[in-house]
């Protein structure tokens, strides 16, 4: 399985010949494509609603199984995800806080 990754400015159109690429016969190359909903690198951002856009086209598409959002999941933007097509959720500081690391020694 192959993924790729694009940042909230990222247009998502620009990835069609790529993600209509075969593999081996009629498999697709890239199985995944992970829409950030935040700008990479910097944890506790606010959810970008422009991206679900992203999300409706790839789901519209149906030529990636997979439609992942990641960054800025909370109880709200999970509906948002989950009703523009998303079929894969990431979400850190929003469930684990902004402030949690790793290695701070509480169990999760």
């Amino acid at each position: 399985m192959c993924g790729v990754c694009i940042c909230p400015d990222t247009p998502v159109q620009d990835l069609t010949s790529l993600l209509k690429t075969r593999y081996i016969g009629e498999n697709n190359l890239v199985d995944l494509v992970d829409v950030l909903a935040v700008n990479p690198g910097v944890a506790g951002q606010t959810f970008d609603s422009s991206v679900l856009d992203k999300v409706k086209w790839l789901y519209e598409q149906e030529i990636v199984q997979y439609i992942m959002i990641d960054g800025g999941i909370d109880e709200n933007t999970i509906v948002d995800a989950a009703q523009a097509g998303a079929n894969v959720i990431v979400s850190g500081s929003g469930i684990f806080g902004r402030n949690r690391k790793a290695s701070d020694g509480v169990e999760v």
